[in-house]
């Protein structure tokens, strides 16, 4: 191991400045995903506590000198159940303590490489990838032939955008054992993006030969040039329909009108068929502390009622949930100890019932639907790195089946298809879009099951791939046609390089044989010329087999990928052909800049469908005005009645009756 220098040696403490959610240690089932932090003063002590005897230099991860005395402390029987601790605190997510104990592993013995690699996998998670390439850069000088750990590196350096740097890693580790499959995987994406094809195909060919991850879609690439993409059309924007059109998009209406200028951020929303003109919206709130913030509406989006949720404390990571069985509507979220609550809303009304606890998790998502081949039945599902809870009484008691997932990650979405098949989708933290699905009700859980594989590597908490200072984590989003099951997996992700800045787009894919196999990923967007950036995706599926999907966009201000704050809009789209089809409509009247709330404009963004309305909500900034906001979207269905009693295409008409 390397000696200490001495030249004065500076203890690396974390500075977080983060407003509302992070990603941070978790509680019995934490992802590493996105949890609730305290003041960043406290984040920064916790983060410095678990690392404390550790000195951080560029390239290497010391021992205090202070505490060299207690190398050795430990029996070799200690040291293996300490690491065992802290791989049992990391597959939970927990990597507060998870670093906490690999650091009191390599105090104890710091010639053991395997320590240092753990605390790296910890920083990872914590969104340190430089640290994190410290410590891998240790655990090869004690073990140099370890070529996993080379890789590493090089997905370290990719993670913070040295895409160059990263490929010399690769290459190396490449020539050293051409068997790796999954390092010409990365040798292949990389050079695409580089331009360089011919070299991009050589390690195609050889991933796929070694059993590598590649992107589905790169051979298409490589014989085009670019992505497959999908027919994309322009609508109207907002306020602007046109006679005949088989929907009214409405301009931008405020929903949090009660939340002044407080921030707020990542949303939620749910609505259901058989709740006639009722939604439910929910988002991160500050205006008093931090807070779930809800807004109820009656009347298909004309008027909202917005309050904070009561009697929980401080709370974040909204979370909504319907049956379709009994159109039930549930709103919850997240408190500091990682509690999660959910409150049912009872029907035709704005009030909200006591809450329940559902379980003890980190970045938690609803579902609700019946249970296999009991369409009498309704089960609610709360997924947060696959240890689930469910409820069989309409979210009034929880029970915990203590299933776990065979791979952890982060953003675990759980829907329900018409069968009552379970699936969940996550990001696994590296380049793997995953899902795993159950057939009996969450009793039991597959293997993870591949959805797509990216081109880009992304950290956590840096994402040089978009202008804007604040976080854009890589999260799948998940929707289910009711009718057929079809599974439709939305995200997003690199597309190519354009004048030095990368070009992020959303890619659709879907699979009709409930998630064995998936369709080649293909670009949903349309864009602009040098094109912007879409991402925070969020899909559904509605009754009729319709498509929704919204997002956040740049194309309307040409900006460099490493600008301190990004100019955004709001899209809508739509498709009534599975996805082969898509018209786009600007929500936002004009783009509006993320300014003071580049360190946190949240994780993602919600809609709900239902009864021939869609419920987009999404942020929006406008000097030091931070609201939360939406359009009313009204389709022209045919299995719902207007209130002049006919299909007249007067759009004054179109508040919807009860059928």
């Amino acid at each position: 191991m390397r000696t200490l220098p001495k030249a004065l040696l500076v203890i690396i403490v974390c500075v977080l400045s983060l407003a509302g959610c992070s990603y941070r240690d978790g509680g019995r089932n934490g992802a590493g995903a996105m949890a609730p932090v305290p003041p960043s003063a406290e984040r920064e002590r916790e983060l410095a506590n678990a690392l404390s005897g550790l000195i951080f230099e560029e390239h290497a991860v010391l021992v205090d000198p202070a505490l060299a005395g207690e190398a050795g402390s430990l029996s070799e029987g200690e040291l293996l159940a300490l690491l065992d601790e802290a791989e049992g605190y990391l597959a939970r997510g927990r990597a507060i303590r998870a670093l906490t104990a690999f650091t009191q592993a390599i105090i104890a013995a710091p010639d053991r490489a395997t320590s240092y690699e753990g605390l790296a996998r910890g920083l990872i998670r914590e969104g340190k990838p430089a640290w994190a390439q410290a410590a891998y850069e240790t655990a090869l000088d004690l073990e140099p032939t370890w070529l996993e750990v080379r890789f590493a590196v090089g997905n370290t350096l990719a993670r913070q955008g040295k895409l160059e740097e990263a490929m010399d890693v690769w290459r190396r580790v490449a020539a050293e054992n051409p068997a790796l499959g999954d390092v010409h995987g990365r040798l292949a994406t990389g050079y695409y993006l580089l331009g360089l094809y011919d070299l991009s195909r050589t390690h195609l060919q050889a991933a796929a030969e070694n059993g590598g991850a590649y992107p589905a879609h790169l051979p298409a690439m490589l014989d085009t040039g670019e992505a497959p993409r999908a027919q994309v059309v322009e609508g109207f924007p907002a306020g602007d329909a046109p006679e005949g059109s088989p929907l009214w998009i409405g301009s931008m209406k405020r929903i949090n009108s009660t939340g002044g200028t407080a921030p707020s951020n990542e949303t939620s929303c749910i609505a259901v068929d058989g709740a006639p003109l009722e939604a439910i919206a929910a988002w991160n709130d500050s205006r008093n502390g931090y807070q779930v913030g809800a807004a109820i509406t009656l009347d298909g989006g004309e008027t909202w009622t917005d309050f904070v949720i009561e009697g929980i404390g401080s709370y974040c990571d909204p979370l909504t949930a319907a049956d379709p069985r009994t159109s039930g509507l549930w709103v919850g979220g997240l408190d500091y100890s990682l509690n999660v609550f959910v409150t049912r809303k009872q029907p035709g009304t704005t009030i909200l019932e006591p809450h329940t606890y559902a379980g003890n998790a980190d970045k938690p998502w609803l579902a609700a639907g019946h249970l296999p081949r009991q369409a009498d039945t309704t089960r609610m599902y709360m997924a947060a790195n696959i240890d689930f809870s469910y409820s069989d009484d309409l979210g009034q008691t929880w029970v915990d089946p203590g299933v776990s997932s065979s791979m952890s990650g982060i953003g675990h979405l759980p829907r329900v298809g018409p069968g009552g098949e379970l699936y969940v989708a996550y990001w696994d933290l590296g380049w793997g879009v995953k899902m795993q699905r159950s057939l009996d009700g969450g009793q039991t859980l597959s293997t993870p099951i591949t959805i797509a594989t990216r081109l880009a590597l992304w950290d956590i908490y840096d994402s040089p791939q978009v202008p804007g200072g604040f976080r854009v984590p890589p999260l799948s989003y998940l929707a289910v046609d009711p009718n057929n099951g079809t599974l439709y997996c939305v995200y997003f992700d690199v597309t190519g390089m354009v004048g030095g800045n990368y070009n992020a787009d959303l890619y659709l894919t879907l699979s009709h044989d409930r998630g064995t196999t998936w369709s080649t990923p293909k670009v949903i967007n349309g864009d602009s010329d040098p094109p912007g950036d879409q991402f925070f995706p969020w899909i559904e599926a509605d009754s009729q087999g319709r498509l929704h999907l919204l997002y956040l966009d740049t194309r309307h201000t040409q900006q460099n990928d490493t600008a301190a704050t990004a100019y955004l809009d709001a899209y809508y789209a739509w498709s009534e052909d599975g996805g082969d089809t898509w018209t786009e409509h600007r929500l936002t009247q004009n783009s509006f800049n993320t300014g003071a709330t580049s360190d946190f404009l949240g994780d993602y963004l919600g809609m709900g469908v239902g009864h021939g309305r869609a419920y987009p909500i999404y942020p929006y900034v406008s000097g030091s005005l931070h609201q939360i906001v939406t359009n009313q979207i009204v389709w022209q269905d045919p299995t719902v009645i207007f209130a002049d009693g006919f299909e007249s295409g007067d759009t004054s008409a179109w508040s919807l009756a009860t059928p």
